[in-house]
């Protein structure tokens, strides 16, 4: 049996949208949503009882990071999410295993919260269940802890540590004490929170750090003005972490209220005190990493971001392989070149300042002083247009003169996307429902005027004039229906009834709708329909309304008549780059009409969005979801004046 990963996402209608991107990534991946974990743990988790060991990893998870990878080792994998419980950023691995002493025991050390399970726990002991929530919970107050993130100022993460202690504990009073270790006399931090007029828990730099974590009752303590002075604050229990790591060692003192120490506090310390070595550790290595930037660092191949090193002129010395992927040049290309022709940057309102006081990389050169800027909109080599986070050093010889500056670039892009794209989801969520309560409140009065205007058409003794102004008012009430239709579909999409269809037979049935409109322009139609392509499961109606949409927008965007050719084919394609390429029905539609700007070709799918005076920026939109539905896509092609090439690629059942 497999491995199988479940995601807990508290938010149901986020689980919804993270599935089908996930879905549209990676084809193939089996995703599945449970309401609750119990209905999960029932209908996954006791298949595994049957097996002799279960290995469980606890862990936190971005979704972000879910949705950007590029390992398309989850394309064949099967993931589950789970909503309802209150609990977000948090992920259980279980992966069967032979025994407990396989080489997933390497992966404790990658994981918050690690053990094993037998088979026969999970199917006798029912508290199993209930004891993985409660751990997920405890996860994800961990996470305000920050433990899965990196840190670059120690003395800051520390202290934010000790300050969550204090409230996950209850305590007003604590200290916070670390010293590095390559240097005797290097205090990192040293702080006290609340009372600080408790001398007997000074801390003392020469402790004995190998000592266990120390939890003592309030009334166990023998110093008894000690005792009494901790009760007269309301305090049960001190509660002494130490921490000793490679680089540093220390310990967090508090005194703490709470009316019980459990398993879950317990658990927790368990916890700090064996991450939080590894980040310290980290740190010390990353700043380590920062100190050595220039020329000649050693390692700045090894990392994900685009590092660039220029001189004094800002002449590019060096860039890594991230750097030569992120920009499209070579190191070949770019060593002697101006830094901004490799990376021109802009603001928000595309505004260079490659050529101005503003230039960020400036700013080490002459004031010798690091900086950062948190957004930057540029371009690579290809045109391709990147947001990115810039990180700006300097690095000085041995006479304190700056020898070069330092670019290190992190691609932010297609996580802006993607948060865009979230954004704009859930607005049209709102925007849905909202427009669906509005066309019910419209629609109850019409109901009463259409009655109305019904009864004076059925009235014998109603006059021609009346007659013909109850037509009128009919007319009206039947166009505002038609609108309130497109905005209900926009809360209420319809589902699609699938059926094995012919895709040459949908194109066909939808010319002879629009007939009489290409008969009226001056429009040359030219058709080209493969004969054996396979029947493809799509509903009829809805993918007609698809091609009537682009068929329509072809038509206008013509007016004075026009080439349209429309072609049918069996492709090979990728649907995501990285994927191994699939078979598809494939329909192209293309234009000789006026084009679409390339501002404007990447909006053409937003809700609302028209260039039209009349338009209402729903068809497109429409069209896209009908697709998305059908696990079809779209993709359009264009430059402005020379018309529009529209792809729609339908997946075969074969």
């Amino acid at each position: 049996m497999t491995s199988t990963q479940v995601y807990f996402v508290d938010d149901h209608f986020l689980a919804e949208f993270y599935c089908s991107e996930l879905k549209k990534k990676f084809n193939g991946l089996m995703i599945n949503t449970f309401s609750f974990f119990e209905e999960y743990f029932d209908k996954v988790i006791l298949k595994y009882s049957h097996l002799p060991f279960i290995c469980i990893t606890f862990n936190f998870y971005e979704i972000q990071e879910l949705l950007t990878t590029t390992d398309q080792t989850f394309a064949n994998s099967k993931i589950n999410f789970v909503t309802g419980q209150g609990i977000d950023g948090v992920k259980i691995d279980f992966v069967p295993i032979a025994n407990p002493y396989s080489k997933y025991e390497t992966q404790s050390d990658l994981s918050i919260i690690h053990h094993y399970l037998t088979g026969i726990e999970i199917r006798l002991n029912k508290k199993i269940c209930q004891s993985l929530i409660e751990k997920a919970s405890m996860m994800q107050k961990l996470k305000a802890f920050h433990l899965d993130e990196e840190h670059t100022s120690l003395k800051e993460f520390l202290e934010k540590i000790g300050s969550n202690l204090l409230k996950y504990f209850k305590a007003d009073c604590g200290r916070i004490a670390f010293w590095g270790k390559a240097h005797t006399n290097q205090q990192l931090v040293n702080k006290t929170y609340g009372k600080s007029h408790l001398k007997s828990y000074e801390y003392n730099k020469k402790a004995n750090l190998t000592l266990k974590d120390q939890i003592q009752i309030v009334d166990n303590i023998a110093d008894e003005n000690l005792k009494k002075q901790l009760k007269s604050l309301g305090i049960k229990y001190p509660i002494n972490i130490h921490i000793d790591s490679q680089h540093a060692y220390g310990r967090f003192d508090l005194l703490s209220k709470l009316d019980k120490i459990g398993h879950a506090e317990h658990e927790l310390i368990g916890i700090i005190r064996k991450k939080l070595p590894q980040i310290i550790d980290n740190t010390y290595f990353f700043q380590d990493m920062l100190r050595k930037h220039g020329a000649a660092i050693s390692v700045f191949d090894n990392t994900q971001d685009a590092i660039m090193v220029v001189d004094n002129n800002r002449l590019v010395v060096d860039i890594n392989e991230a750097c030569e992927i992120l920009t499209g040049w070579s190191k070949k290309e770019a060593i002697g070149k101006p830094c901004k022709e490799l990376w021109h940057s802009c603001d928000y309102y595309s505004s260079s300042i490659c050529d101005s006081n503003h230039c960020p990389m400036l700013i080490p050169l002459i004031e010798k002083v690091n900086t950062t800027k948190q957004r930057i909109y540029t371009q690579n080599k290809m045109g391709a247009g990147k947001i990115v986070k810039s990180n700006y050093f300097l690095s000085t010889n041995s006479m304190n003169q700056v020898d070069y500056g330092v670019a290190v670039v992190r691609d932010l892009t297609e996580r802006i996307q993607l948060e865009d794209k979230l954004q704009r989801f859930e607005q049209l969520a709102g925007l849905g429902k909202f427009t669906a309560e509005l066309a019910h409140e419209i629609r109850n009065p019409i109901t009463g005027i259409s009655s109305n205007a019904q009864f004076l058409l059925e009235e014998a003794q109603c006059d021609k004039n009346l007659r013909g102004i109850a037509k009128e008012i009919f007319c009206g009430i039947n166009a505002v229906e038609a609108t309130l239709k497109k905005y209900l579909d926009l809360g209420h999409p319809p589902q699609p009834h699938v059926s094995e269809v012919d895709i040459n037979e949908v194109l066909k049935d939808t010319i002879n709708i629009l007939k009489r409109k290409l008969d009226r322009t001056k429009i040359e139609l030219d058709l080209s329909f493969c004969k054996y392509l396979p029947r493809i499961n799509l509903d009829h109606d809805l993918i007609q309304q698809v091609f009537i949409n682009v068929i329509m927008n072809s038509i206008e965007a013509m007016q004075h008549g026009g080439r349209l050719e429309i072609e049918t084919w069996l492709a090979l394609k990728r649907k995501v780059s990285g994927q191994k390429k699939k078979k598809y029905v494939a329909v192209k539609m293309s234009d000789t009409g006026c084009g679409i700007a390339p501002e404007i070709l990447e909006k053409i799918f937003d809700p609302f969005f028209t260039t039209k005076p009349t338009g209402s920026g729903l068809g497109l939109y429409t069209s896209y979801r009908i697709l998305k539905d059908h696990d079809a896509f779209i993709e359009v092609q264009s430059k402005q004046n020379r018309g529009v090439d529209t792809f729609i690629y339908f997946k075969t059942t074969g």
